[in-house]
């Protein structure tokens, strides 16, 4: 099962850190938010990973401490997926990033929003197969402490609830 790793490797991090990492395996994107929106560079890295991915077959899992794309991030990616509608996750314990991922399934009937503490229920929402549970939840404690060495600070909320 092939992995690659969402960092920008020809460019440093900006002061403040990373903003947001993912991971590609399998028919997943996993991706980890930090509580202030994508940086440009990194949401147009992000883009380039869905387009790159089986659009068809995608399932996604998003947990944002509260950053969320901008209008234009949002545009960026709905015009990758607009066809597709994948199976999308989205986690947080954020007011703000709920009510912007709320307005994101207007475009996608398929997209869900979830609790910090409903791993669960957000991969049984994706249709994730038991036999790939633990992997998903190893990917997603390995992304938040990534996200918090790149970052430079830990996150300002609780974090999954595995």
């Amino acid at each position: 099962m092939s992995m690659e790793t969402g960092q920008l490797p020809h460019k440093k991090p900006k002061a403040g850190g990373r903003t947001c990492v993912y991971r590609v395996f399998a028919e997943y994107i996993l991706v980890m938010h930090s509580g202030n929106s994508p940086a440009d560079d990194e949401w147009a890295d992000l883009v380039r990973a869905f387009r790159e991915s089986d659009l068809k077959n995608l399932r996604i899992l998003v947990f944002t401490y509260g950053g969320a794309p901008s209008a234009r991030q949002r545009a960026a990616i709905n015009n990758v997926l607009r066809d597709h509608e994948p199976r999308i996750a989205i986690m947080t314990p954020s007011a703000f990033a709920r009510a912007v991922g709320t307005a994101m399934t207007w475009f996608n009937p398929h997209m869900a929003l979830f609790g910090p503490d409903q791993l669960s229920e957000a991969m049984k929402h994706l249709g994730s197969p038991e036999h790939d549970r633990p992997r998903l939840r190893l990917v997603l404690s390995e992304l938040e402490r990534e996200l918090e060495r790149l970052s430079g600070a830990p996150p300002a909320r609780a974090g999954i609830r595995m």
